[in-house]
């Protein structure tokens, strides 16, 4: 993922940016912001005069790693990280004079709405309570924080709802990149779930096996699933991906609408996959993927407006050992060398 970023940086960037600000609210409380290191805090940037700590960079850096599911981090990685963070609180800096501007009010009901589903996500109201006194939190800190980021999310919204992709648009961007993003090799469609623990994979290729309904299965056994698509909604993996990798090597011998044996994908990843159909090589139409094609020119009109944001904005780098390139603006910087994967 990170090499793929490296050499994609320009285009990539702002979508990285946008993703995490349209979801760092996402799973609110999962993780301590405290800064952890033991480090004294000092200002590291500063964005229209406002300082910006070492210790908001770090924390920021490390959602955005999470969000991404990356791992495996290397040195150069950690400074782009970084370098995304800055934009990412950049960008945030100057959606607050955007709220300001444009009036953004948030409603009583919807910071409650939001302050519940963030207690849905502990298993009880108490084990909640107890992260919040762990973290130094306070019910009122979290509400503020719910409101000041469904103020951002509203802000967004209104700033992205005229954005109209034509026909022409879509096709146009569907010709240019066809052959990239929707030329398909011989393969196969597949339903797959993988899970963290194997037993629980043996378990749901039992029910499989016996006739359970893959959808009912998935259910079942959601809070245990990493990976899975709906039955009705197939994936597909290239016939050379299975030749090529030995932890699929069970696949290809396994006969249509069969549950495969568990895989062990990764350290912790095992997984069951049914082989649905072949597919040939070719590029998928444009009637095929016209609704994906609009949603990616609507993602490029969006960074767009983030790369405006990112560019009007006055940044002060404090301490240059940490931001190599740094004084360059979103969308500006240089490509780098690295071989997608």
């Amino acid at each position: 993922m990170f090499k793929h970023m490296r050499k994609h940086t320009k285009t990539i960037m702002a979508a990285v940016i946008v993703l995490f600000i349209l979801s760092s609210f996402a799973g609110y409380g999962l993780r301590s912001r405290s800064n952890g290191s033991g480090e004294s805090d000092y200002a590291a940037a500063k964005v229209n005069g406002k300082k910006i700590m070492r210790s908001a960079l770090d924390n920021t850096m490390v959602r955005i790693a999470e969000q991404m599911g990356a791992s495996d981090i290397s040195a150069e990685d950690w400074l782009m990280l970084r370098q995304v963070a800055l934009d990412s609180l950049v960008v945030q800096s100057e959606l607050e004079k955007e709220i300001k501007s444009r009036k953004i009010e948030v409603t009583k009901e919807e910071i409650e709405s939001s302050y519940m589903t963030a207690m849905d996500n502990f298993p009880t109201r108490e084990e909640f309570k107890a992260f919040l006194e762990r973290s130094g939190l306070t019910e009122k800190a979290v509400k503020e924080d719910i409101r000041q980021q469904l103020q951002r999310e509203k802000t967004i919204k209104a700033m992205t709802s005229e954005i109209v992709v034509s026909d022409d648009d879509a096709r146009g961007f569907y010709d240019a990149v066809k052959t990239f993003y929707y030329a398909r090799p011989d393969g196969f469609m597949i339903n797959i779930a993988s899970f963290r623990e194997k037993e629980t994979a043996e378990k749901v290729r039992a029910a499989l096996q016996n006739g359970t309904v893959w959808d009912m299965v998935m259910e079942e056994n959601k809070n245990s699933i990493t990976v899975s698509n709906a039955y009705d909604k197939p994936g597909e993996i290239a016939d050379s991906e299975i030749k090529n990798n030995p932890a699929l090597a069970p696949l290809r011998s396994l006969s249509m609408d069969k549950v495969s044996p568990v895989l062990q994908l990764g350290e912790n990843e095992f997984a069951v996959i049914i082989k649905r159909e072949k597919t040939n090589e070719r590029v998928l139409d444009f009637e095929e993927v016209s609704g994906d094609v609009v949603n990616m020119v609507r993602g490029q009109q969006t960074e767009k407006i983030f790369i405006g944001l990112r560019a009007r904005a006055k940044v002060e780098i404090l301490d240059t050992s940490i931001f190599p390139g740094a004084e360059l603006p979103l969308g500006s910087l240089p490509e780098v060398s690295g071989d997608a994967q």
